[in-house]
């Protein structure tokens, strides 16, 4: 689904409506997040909306950032209340009207809800039967979304109902049959193994639920809300107005209010986005998937109940290596990786972080204290010394541990490391250090921005995301385009924490916003380094410079690579710690 450019200018304004182009600009804005947000196959709005706003060009207002600040937090808070409701021990999925098609289209079954819902558009519907629409605007609707699961789509938001002026859409999902587990329905097992797709539709007429969608969700006032459900429900203005008991002059100042704060200027297009919202909180669960290949983690118990969660690799009995992951992958290593270690005698031990993978989050986390953390996790395990490694935004993390664990880290090892975030920087031309700035400079985005990406993660999402970030880094590029086995790698890695939550992401970054306060004097244990000569994510000149005041004891540059060499060398970079020199450099 393609939704209004944000980053462009408004054209065609007459003089008398210049000063409110800006205004003009969040109704495009808020139509692409809630586009973003409905339709599970779109993610590049999401980059494009964090680019916008990280430039706060000065053609935007604050009272428009807030605005736009207030749409982000509500949908990612509507999809965090939906996930945690759907997660829940016990918890139903609201009721759903349904049906299941064969790879032919043709029905398998229905329940009478979809029935009653599709008996204005489709007539009756008929088991071993295709859908019969009344009218070509839908039947073609509907193909299109068909046509698009068999192209690999997971899912596709359907509107239905659009062509016939004055009448309400209609709104639903069409979901690939892979993905039947999520909804929750009583699909049997043979059923579930025949169906192509299924389409999920609210049980009843659109309605402005207050469980679904509360006053406070929409930042409406609660007389605002009853006016909008009134609307929403097919009522004209004066007609709504008589049903709450208010003057139709009242009304038209409540609808005011409630067009300002959506930016919009339109009835239809305000019940559509509520309309869209209730869809995504109706239907879409984000349910986690298991770890790749069934690889479980195991879990350490903190003193005040939380756990950290870890892997193990390679050689049972062989040296032990702490190593810490960066926030956005879980722990899973890959067969081909754990051989290698078996071969070399190491025993790597992958620790996720709170908020990471499956270790509890801790909204108080620093450096520090996980440094502590680790403490009771070592002696937990019975690992009186360990070395100790970590990559990427692991970095800060690893040299507080060693600074906390004094003589219980007999050497320590950093590849890629990114130390100091560099907020003056302009990234824009570096698509996933350009996303990555804006999280840590802008507070009020960390969250929903990724609630939102979780809400509806699929790895066909995050290859996307994935080539679009390694589009200016070119030594990476090439990597994964020589070796496509590393790709799919570092998807299971991503997905495998991803998946899980986002907590630990939205904590990492607001650490990195303040900076890390390091005291290098106190890292007694030598410290060696691996730089990517042509990495764009720390470039190599800013990695010498960052890493300089910790002395290393050794400094190794792969020629030619990029930001990828922990996961493209991880077993040659182990080797060469686990056999390095034990004596400060």
């Amino acid at each position: 689904m393609s939704s209004a450019p944000i980053g462009g200018r408004a054209h065609g304004l007459g003089e008398g409506e210049e000063a409110r182009a800006p205004y003009a600009l969040l109704s495009d804005v808020i139509a692409s997040l809630y586009a973003y947000a409905a339709d599970p196959e779109n993610w590049e709005d999401l980059l494009r909306f964090t680019e916008l706003v990280d430039r706060k060009e000065e053609s935007l207002p604050k009272d428009l950032l807030a605005e736009i600040s207030r749409h982000l937090e509500e949908a990612a808070r509507l999809a965090e209340e939906r996930m945690a409701q759907s997660e829940a021990s016990g918890a139903q999925p609201p009721p759903a009207a349904f049906l299941a098609l064969d790879g032919r289209g043709r029905l398998l079954t229905f329940n009478e809800a979809m029935a009653a819902q599709l008996r204005p558009l489709a007539g009756a519907l008929e088991e071993g039967a295709a859908l019969s629409w009344s009218a070509r605007e839908d039947r073609s609707a509907f193909e299109e979304a068909f046509a698009a699961l068999k192209d690999g789509a997971g899912a596709r938001l359907v509107r239905l109902n659009i062509h016939a002026p004055g009448t309400l859409p209609v709104f639903g999902f069409l979901l690939d049959g892979a993905r039947l587990p999520e909804t929750g329905l009583p699909f049997s097992a043979a059923l579930s193994q025949e169906a192509a797709a299924v389409f999920l539709m609210p049980a009843r007429a659109l309605s402005f639920d207050e469980e679904v969608l509360s006053a406070a969700l929409l930042g409406l006032s609660p007389a605002e809300a009853r006016l909008v459900g009134e609307l929403t429900r097919g009522l004209a203005l004066k007609e709504a107005a008589r049903a709450l008991g208010i003057s139709p002059n009242t009304a038209r100042n409540q609808l005011a209010n409630v067009f300002e704060k959506f930016g919009l200027n339109r009835q239809g297009d305000l019940i559509r986005h509520v309309a869209e919202l209730m869809v995504l909180g109706t239907h879409l669960s984000g349910a986690p998937q298991n770890p790749p290949e069934d690889d479980a983690r195991l879990y350490v118990e903190l003193p005040d109940g939380r756990q950290l969660a870890y892997r193990e690799y390679g050689a049972q009995g062989g040296t032990p290596v702490l190593n810490l992951v960066p926030a956005i992958t879980g722990s899973f290593l890959p067969r081909r990786k754990s051989e290698a270690l078996q071969r070399s005698g190491i025993r790597l031990i992958r620790v996720e972080r709170p908020g990471t993978g499956g270790s509890t989050f801790d909204p108080h986390m620093t450096i520090q204290s996980f440094a502590k953390d680790l403490r009771v996790f070592m002696d937990a395990l019975g690992l009186e010394r360990v070395l100790l490694y970590g990559s990427a935004s692991a970095a800060p993390f690893v040299l507080a541990a060693a600074s906390e664990l004094g003589e219980r880290v007999e050497r320590a090892g950093l590849a890629a490391p990114r130390i100091d975030v560099h907020l003056e920087k302009d990234y824009r031309n570096n698509p996933a250090l350009s996303f990555y700035g804006s999280l840590i400079r802008n507070g009020w985005l960390r969250r929903g921005a990724l609630q939102l990406l979780r809400q509806k993660l699929s790895r066909k999402i995050l290859s996307g995301m994935m080539q679009r970030f390694f589009q200016g880094a070119p030594a990476d590029a090439a990597r994964l385009k020589a070796d496509p086995a590393l790709a799919e790698e570092l998807l299971d890695a991503l997905y495998d924490s991803l998946s899980l939550q986002v907590e630990g992401v939205i904590r990492e970054s607001e650490l990195a916003s303040g900076g890390y306060q390091l005291d290098p004097t106190q890292i007694r244990c030598p410290l060696h380094v691996w730089l990517g000569g042509e990495d764009t994510q720390v470039p190599l000149e800013e990695a010498r410079e960052g890493i300089a005041r910790f002395a290393p004891a050794s400094l190794r540059v792969f020629e030619g690579e990029g930001h990828l060499i922990s996961a493209a060398h991880l077993a040659e970079i182990l080797d060469e710690l686990v056999h390095a020199s034990s004596k400060a450099g």
